[in-house]
C-alpha cells in the first residue's frame, strides 16, 4: 500500500532493512549510499552508529546492544522532559549525543533524515526522530525501528505516529522491557525481605542480557566476560528500580506493528497491543524472537498498512 505524503512508507522501510543488513552482516550498502562517519561503542558507553549520505538524504543507523556498556543506557529508566511529555532518560541522552555528532550533516540536509536501528538502536533511532521533530521542529525526519522498547509518554507517541514505524516480532522480550515488567521479574526471582535470592536474579539477568547480545547480530569477543564484571551494578540498579513506582508510563514509539509468524509460514501484521499481559515465564523463549533476521526477512515482504 502507498503511504500518505510526509509519512514513513514501505520504500523507506525496506531501504532501512538493507541498511540493517549492512550493519549486522556486512552486506553492501545500497547505491548511492556512502558511509560518512562512524562513532560510539568500543567501551565508550555511547551507542555505536554510522551516518551515510545518498542523493540529498542522510541515514543514521544505530547498532543494537552488543556490549555490556549498552545496557547501562537501556536500564536508565528515569523520566526526563521532552517537549510536552516524558521520555526514557538513558535513550534520550544517547539520542542527544548522536544528534550532536551528526549536527553538521543534519543542518546541511536538504532531503530526508532517516533513522533506523534494532533493539537499543531501534529505541535510539526513534528518539532522534522525536527530538528533531518535537524540539527542533524539523519536518523531514523519519524513523524505522525494529524491536525497540517503551521510551515515550502516550502524548508523544501520538505526536510521532506518522513519522516513526516500529515493529515487534512474535514474543520478542525486548519490547516488553519497561520499568513495570522489570519490577515484576525482580519481584518474582528476588522478592523483598531478608532472604532475597540475589544469586538467582543475577543468573537470570545474566542469561537474559547475554541472550539479547547474541540475538542482536553484532556480539563481540569477550563480551560475556565483560558482562560478568558489570553485572553486579546492573542488578543493583534493577533492584532499586523495582522498589520505586513510576509516575509516567512509557510506550512503544510511533505506529507499532506486531509481526505474528506461525511455523507453517503464515505471517500477519497487526497493531501491537501493549495492554496484553506479559507472561514473565516466557522471557527466555522470547529471546530467540529478538533475532534481527526475524525482522529483516518479514518486513521485506510486507506491502505495508492499509490506508
Amino acid at each position: 500500500m502507498s503511504a500518505p505524503e510526509d509519512c514513513v512508507d514501505m520504500e523507506m522501510a525496506r531501504l532501512c532493512i538493507t541498511i540493517q543488513d549492512f550493519m549486522s552482516f556486512g552486506e553492501p550498502l545500497p547505491s548511492p549510499l556512502e558511509k560518512v562517519i562512524t562513532r560510539g561503542g568500543n567501551g565508550s558507553g555511547k551507542p555505536y552508529f554510522f551516518l551515510a549520505k545518498g542523493d540529498d538524504n542522510i541515514y543514521i543507523s544505530i547498532r543494537g546492544a552488543c556490549e555490556p556498556g549498552d545496557f547501562g543506557i537501556c536500564l536508565d529508566f528515569e523520566r526526563e522532559n521532552l517537549a510536552n511529555g516524558k521520555a526514557h532518560r538513558g535513550i534520550l541522552n544517547a539520542a542527544r549525543w548522536v544528534i550532536e555528532q551528526c549536527d553538521k550533516y543534519i543542518n546541511e540536509c536538504r532531503g530526508k533524515i532517516i533513522c533506523t536501528g534494532h533493539s537499543l538502536g531501534g529505541a535510539v533511532s526513534s528518539m532522534i526522530c522525536s527530538i528533531l521533530r518535537l524540539e527542533r521542529g524539523l519536518k523531514n525526519v523519519y524513523a524505522v525501528s525494529m524491536a525497540p522498547f517503551p521510551i515515550l509518554s502516550s502524548n508523544l507517541v501520538q505526536e510521532t505516529k506518522k513519522y516513526i514505524m516500529s515493529f515487534v516480532y512474535n514474543n520478542d522480550v525486548v519490547p516488553h522491557l519497561n520499568s513495570r515488567t522489570i519490577g515484576m521479574l525482580v519481584s518474582m526471582f528476588c522478592p523483598p525481605g531478608p532472604n532475597q535470592n540475589a544469586a538467582m536474579l543475577t543468573g537470570m539477568i545474566n542469561q537474559m542480557l547475554f541472550g539479547i547480545m547474541q540475538q542482536s547480530g553484532y556480539m563481540q569477543a569477550g563480551s560475556n566476560q565483560e558482562l560478568a564484571q558489570k553485572l553486579p551494578s546492573l542488578v543493583q540498579r534493577l533492584l532499586q528500580m523495582s522498589q520505586r513506582p513510576e509516575e509516567t508510563e512509557l510506550f512503544m514509539p510511533g505506529s507499532c506493528y506486531h509481526i505474528q509468524a506461525t511455523p507453517d509460514g503464515n505471517v500477519t501484521f497487526t497493531i501491537f497491543n501493549e495492554a496484553t499481559p506479559f507472561n514473565v515465564m516466557a522471557v527466555m523463549g522470547g529471546l530467540m524472537d529478538h533475532n534481527i533476521t526475524n525482522y529483516i526477512d518479514n518486513i521485506m515482504g510486507w506491502d505495508g498498512p492499509e490506508e
